[in-house]
């Protein structure tokens, strides 16, 4: 392959032009996996049918990993915005109207975008709370497959001779939420100290894809300190943090939320990540109090044998929940009730238990005990 004519040098690559093709060589020390996984998304997005350069092949050239795809003769946008700057809001126009036809395909195989920005969230150098409010954020927007480029920028987009745009760079794509790419895109602009440009953007990119200007606006782009009201505690997160003692709090209407988790040791809440004792605890054992709800009356076994034969067998079981919920030292419960919307729960056993009796079971298989360095326990 012949080096000779270099068109773009980038951050950790450099491309070449020769003949037909289009060479991408990486340096030396840039990931294998990187590579395979950007030629990979073009390949995937050649199916889509857009117009992209075809992946041709992966190599290597001296040692160095190379993606070799068609060259595609013609100029950037961010070209022809610098040397025809009266032409800018047409080319702009036609920028949008290109993105807006890449996030109207869909492409199963990408990553998807939340998982991208949540592993990039847990790999931050940021305080364990901090990370929490972003992956809380995070998990609140919604959920979609659109393809997003990732890093739709002028630069990006070739418009070929006879005048067709042809999307350029595929590393960074996924799929997920357009709005998230075009705040992206967004943010390209307006970091790039193009101010106005970042605002007739947005204004064309809601104006044509019909979305509200506040769901993507530089309004939402705020410090993650600048969030905190959103956890600012309510009534009853106040009245139980007045105890500053060591307990756990059950929220019935609330069960798998994760908002009160930011405040107390909750039973339920929610996490992507699930112990699966604890999620059989909580199917098994707990289900029909996070169904039912909290009646202290049904501890009491005379109450419970007063029951029809058809309602006993799940007064029992709520019976049950309940002394597990001791066991889990949950000693305020939130009903959700008006006239009582927290409950004290007298009987929770604390951050400790002490045993009244304990017995030996013999087993009938025989196990062999190791230490923690690994070495076997001699039977005595």
């Amino acid at each position: 392959m012949n080096l000779d004519r270099v068109i773009a040098v980038r951050t950790n690559k450099t491309v070449y032009r020769d003949g037909d093709k289009c060479i991408k060589v990486f340096d030396s020390d840039y990931s294998k996996a990187d590579v395979l996984n950007e030629a990979l998304n073009q390949a995937r997005i050649e199916e889509t049918g857009l117009n992209i350069p075809k992946v041709l092949e992966v190599c290597t050239i001296e040692g160095k990993w190379a993606i070799v795809s068609e060259y595609i003769k013609g100029k950037t946008l961010s070209q022809l915005m610098q040397e025809h700057p009266e032409k800018k809001d047409e080319y702009l126009r036609l920028f949008v109207e290109t993105q807006l036809l890449v996030q109207s395909k869909t492409c199963p195989l990408l990553s998807r975008l939340k998982d991208k920005m949540n592993r990039k969230i847990s790999q931050a150098d940021l305080d364990a709370t901090t990370r929490y409010d972003l992956h809380t954020r995070l998990e609140g927007m919604p959920k979609h497959n659109k393809v997003c480029h990732g890093d739709f920028r002028p630069s990006n987009v070739i418009i070929s001779e006879d005048g067709t745009p042809y999307v350029i760079d595929w590393s960074h794509a996924t799929q997920g939420n357009a709005s998230a790419d075009a705040a992206r895109t967004y943010l390209c602009f307006w970091l790039k100290g193009d101010l106005e440009d970042a605002e007739k953007y947005l204004n064309l990119f809601c104006e044509l894809s019909g979305t509200d200007k506040r769901y993507v606006s530089h309004d939402s782009f705020v410090a993650v300190n600048a969030s905190s009201p959103q956890f600012t505690p309510d009534a009853i997160d106040a009245t139980i943090m007045q105890d500053t003692s060591y307990y756990r709090v059950m929220d019935v209407p609330g069960f798998w939320k994760a908002d009160r988790s930011y405040f107390h040791h909750m039973v339920g809440g929610y996490h992507a990540a699930k112990l699966n004792r604890y999620e059989d605890l909580i199917q098994r054992i707990l289900n029909p109090a996070v169904q039912l709800g909290y009646m202290p009356e049904l501890r009491d076994d005379s109450v419970r044998a007063s029951y029809p034969d058809d309602q006993r067998a799940m007064a029992d079981r709520l019976a049950a929940a309940y002394r597990v919920l001791d066991m889990l030292n949950t000693r305020y419960i939130i009903t959700g009730e008006a006239d009582a919307p927290v409950l004290v729960n007298t009987r929770a056993m604390g951050p400790a238990w002490r045993m009244s009796a304990f017995c030996v079971a013999k087993i009938k298989k025989q196990f062999r005990l190791r230490n923690h360095s690994g070495r076997r326990v001699r039977k005595k």
